[in-house]
């Protein structure tokens, strides 16, 4: 049989064999909420930068199809030559 791990039973350290820790070290909860805390800032940090860059792109986009849809709305426009004239009566 093995005998115990060193930091078995010592409180407030982890068991490197299971990745656990003593829920009643203060320390340790403090550190991981420090931790826990700056991820989640960065996280939405992130997010906040990609709607940002969503929105830019999207307006470029609808200002692009826009232009081209006017461009091509004028292109099948008919030339004055070839305007309908209206004639009213005989």
């Amino acid at each position: 049989m093995n005998p115990p791990h060193p930091h078995v039973n010592r409180p407030g350290l982890m068991d490197p064999r299971h990745g656990s820790h003593d829920p009643n070290d203060e320390h340790y909860r403090q550190w991981r909420e420090e931790h826990a805390r700056q991820l989640d800032d960065d996280y939405r940090a992130w997010c906040e930068e990609r709607y940002q860059r969503f929105c830019s792109e999207f307006d470029r986009w609808r200002a692009q199809r826009g232009s081209q849809h006017l461009h091509h709305a004028a292109s099948q426009d008919p030339t004055p030559d070839e305007t309908p004239s209206l004639s009213i009566g005989p």
